[in-house]
């Protein structure tokens, strides 16, 4: 096993050099880019952004997601407090 292996990033013998950077999803507000998942930074860590627009996503492909982040938002908390029995019932199906 390679040293960049073992780190997770590539390595360029030719130029001897690491490559530290990472693909992030973000969604630009108010003048920031909000990274949305999350990143091991250093507060006030200066990056370089390379800009490139996701393509619209079909309705179907947002729901998929939708229904990911419900699936693992359940796995993590359970079911809401307030849920009536059935709707919890409901939401663990």
């Amino acid at each position: 096993m390679t040293f960049a292996s073992q780190i997770g990033r590539s390595y360029n013998s030719s130029m001897d050099t690491f490559d530290l950077s990472t693909t992030v999803d973000a969604i630009y507000r108010r003048g920031v880019f909000e990274p949305l998942q999350p990143v091991h930074l250093a507060e006030e860590q200066r990056v370089r952004l390379n800009i490139a627009p996701r393509a619209a996503e079909s309705p179907q492909e947002w729901l998929a997601r939708v229904q990911q982040r419900q699936a693992e938002f359940l796995r993590h908390n359970g079911p809401l407090p307030d849920s009536a029995p059935e709707i919890a019932a409901d939401r663990l199906r």
